[in-house]
């Protein structure tokens, strides 16, 4: 977790809420 946020903090912080909101987001638009 530490050496994701430290090579990407941006692109892990927007990628996992991104990625967990798209999925859920996905359930609901269906």
């Amino acid at each position: 977790m530490q050496q994701a946020s430290s090579a990407a903090p941006q692109l892990s912080y927007r990628g996992v809420l991104v990625i967990r909101l798209d999925h859920a987001d996905a359930f609901r638009t269906v």
